[in-house]
């Protein structure tokens, strides 16, 4: 049976690994010539965790030549997925990238935007910054939705977003968030949090493709490793309620 303190050590390697992953991608985009980075998601909200992605935006900026992302992280790199933006003003792109991250899975979302037609959304942080950016009252979302263009294509679903699916299903898990983990994959609707383990295991058994065998295999560790965090705080909470009462017995 793993112990709270290996599930803590295990959370914490999660961590240090995105940090060390965001600064090698911050180092690749100031030498490929970027003009701005910020931080945005819950991370710039202060709100994350061990398991909440790494989202970057990516300010282009006149000369910046682009970074291979997959070709920067080298073995770590499982996965990617890119597409254009469905709202983004003018071109806009987005790449997802799947790491192998202390043994379990990170994903990195870099959204790129034209200089001509960013701005500093309100819930985000300057990493660095090389251009005077116009700031915007709106949150990033709102911000992406104000230039929204409906008639961008959207690509059909494919074996690394349902690997992205499950994975955001599972950090769900691990805070016990039984909405979004539905929104995620619906057929977890009306399922106790103690059963969506087991189904999301079954989703990741269903995708055969060879390339991704390591995705898959460190997204099945992602799903174990939230289970672990899910009951570690269910039992954290239960003694601290526990001693709580017992302390207004007396």
């Amino acid at each position: 049976m793993t112990s709270q303190r290996e599930v803590t050590a295990r959370l914490a390697r999660l961590t240090a690994g995105r940090i060390r992953a965001g600064e090698q991608l911050v180092a690749a985009t100031r030498t490929a010539g970027a003009g701005a980075v910020l931080l945005i998601g819950s991370l710039a909200a202060r709100g994350g965790d061990a398991f909440s992605d790494l989202n970057l935006l990516i300010v282009a900026g006149p000369g910046y030549r682009g970074i291979d992302v997959m070709g920067l992280f080298g073995a770590q790199g499982l996965a990617q997925v890119t597409a254009q933006l469905a709202a983004a003003p003018h071109g806009g792109t987005t790449t997802s990238v799947c790491l192998d991250v202390a043994d379990a899975v990170l994903w990195l979302d870099l959204v790129q935007l034209p200089a001509a037609t960013a701005a500093v959304p309100a819930d985000s942080l300057i990493v660095y910054a090389n251009l005077e950016l116009p700031y915007s009252p709106l949150p990033y979302r709102r911000l992406l939705d104000h230039h929204g263009r409906p008639a961008t294509p959207i690509r059909p679903p494919a074996a690394a977003t349902e690997l992205r699916r499950i994975a955001d299903a599972a950090k769900h898990l691990a805070r016990g968030n039984q909405r979004s983990i539905s929104a995620e994959i619906p057929e977890t609707i009306g399922l106790q949090l103690g059963q969506i383990r087991p189904l999301l295991h079954q989703r990741l058994a269903a995708i055969d493709q060879p390339e991704l065998v390591r995705a898959i295999a460190s997204t099945a560790a992602l799903i174990d490793l939230a289970d672990l965090a899910r009951t570690s705080m269910l039992t954290r909470t239960t003694r601290t309620t526990t001693t709580r009462d017992r302390k207004s017995d007396t």
